[in-house]
């Protein structure tokens, strides 16, 4: 009988360890899982602070054809008779 209750006592405690364990790599697997989570978080900021970047230049390069076509536009006054930012000033006499 007391050989029973002793291991009976033997496996409880083995049991416990087991438990204790898989308990340990559920924490670690979670632990893991939100690291990969905060990665792609990272790598999501990431990309949309590269897509605003884009986004800008090509903002930037359309803002500067503009003005270079307006700046032609003004070029061809001698041809056209049309100012298109402002006539220069009268001269004074």
């Amino acid at each position: 009988m007391l050989l029973k209750c002793k291991q009976n006592q033997q496996m409880l405690a083995h049991a416990t360890k087991c438990k204790q364990v898989v308990t340990i790599m559920i924490l670690l697997l979670e632990l893991e899982l939100l690291l990969e989570l905060e990665l792609l978080l990272e790598l999501e900021l990431l990309l949309e602070l590269e897509l605003l970047l884009e986004l800008e230049l090509l903002l930037e390069l359309e803002l500067l054809l503009e003005l270079e076509l307006l700046l032609e536009l003004e070029l061809l006054y001698p041809l056209t008779g049309i100012y298109i930012i402002a006539p220069p000033p009268p001269p004074l006499t």
